[in-house]
């Protein structure tokens, strides 16, 4: 994540559940939009930058 921007930082930006985040991370657990969007603003980057792009481009 870089600039000690760390897992529990994140959790504590967000306001995702610090277990809920990890299980996200970790594949056992779906992302939704809304998290998506707070995990972006936390970043500071678009929320396109999150998504897998298109095998289309």
């Amino acid at each position: 994540m870089g600039a000690g921007r760390t897992i529990p930082w994140l959790s504590q930006q967000t306001g995702i559940a610090l277990h809920v985040l990890q299980k996200q991370l970790a594949t056992q657990l779906d992302f939704t939009v809304t998290d998506l969007a707070e995990i972006a603003d936390a970043l500071s980057i678009d929320v396109a930058r999150l998504l897998p792009r298109s095998a289309e481009t």
